[in-house]
């Protein structure tokens, strides 16, 4: 995948992301503030997993990581299901 897939398809995700915490405040309030967000898509094993290793060097470059889980769940359309799976505080 080229870098600019992984943007491009990590800005789409993070859309998402930005409308869950709009809706749900306390979804934005387990968000550390401040923190690098990486998306990881069930439907996208490798971008998850460039997320994943971008997550890490995040990591270690100490900063605080917040990592989101993204599933679709097919209804009438395809309604995102968000998790976060792991923050630094």
């Amino acid at each position: 995948m080229t870098r600019q897939e992984l943007a491009r398809k990590n800005l789409e995700l993070l859309e998402i992301f930005t409308q869950q915490m709009i809706e749900d405040e306390r979804f934005a309030k387990r968000s550390p503030k401040g923190a690098a967000v990486f998306m990881l898509p069930d439907n996208d094993p490798e971008l998850a997993d460039a997320n994943q290793k971008l997550a890490q060097q995040a990591r270690k470059d100490g900063k605080k990581v917040v990592l989101v889980r993204l599933e679709l769940v097919p209804k009438t359309a395809y309604i995102p299901q968000l998790t976060v799976v792991k923050s630094a505080r």
